[in-house]
């Protein structure tokens, strides 16, 4: 019986092991015929939706301040003043997005030390560009 385990202990770090080294290599793939004419930037954002008001998470206020929700050219709904950061990897995007959750409205309840009392949304986006 220990030897099934320790095969099946060992089968589930080389899985995460494979997983880790295939997310790495996504970070660093290229996408053919765009790469060498075009620049990209990677953008992130988190607001929270707090008793029918909208805060950002990433603003650098100690108090958070209501924002408005617009809708855009394009029928997109967005939380108008909300701080896009720029990331230069996933790492930094998972940092912020750590701070944020740290930010975010948390009280005691019946079934749970820490419960959230809110909504959020992490926002990721993409741009591309042609070189100039």
């Amino acid at each position: 019986m220990d030897a099934h385990i320790a095969r099946r202990q060992a089968e589930m770090e080389r899985l995460q092991i494979s997983s880790e080294i295939e997310q790495r290599y996504m970070e660093r793939r290229v996408v053919p015929g765009y790469n060498d004419n075009y620049v990209c930037s990677v953008f992130v954002s988190y607001v929270e939706i707090y008793n029918n008001y909208c805060y950002d998470l990433l603003e650098t206020k100690n108090i958070l301040t209501k924002r408005d929700t617009r809708i855009d050219i394009n029928n997109m709904v967005y939380v108008d003043g909300a701080r896009e950061v720029e990331v230069e990897n996933s790492d930094e995007a998972l940092e912020l997005f750590c701070k944020g959750e740290e930010r975010r409205r948390t009280s005691d309840t019946i079934l749970n030390k820490e419960s959230s009392r809110s909504h959020s949304v992490f926002t990721i986006r993409l741009v591309m560009a042609p070189f100039d």
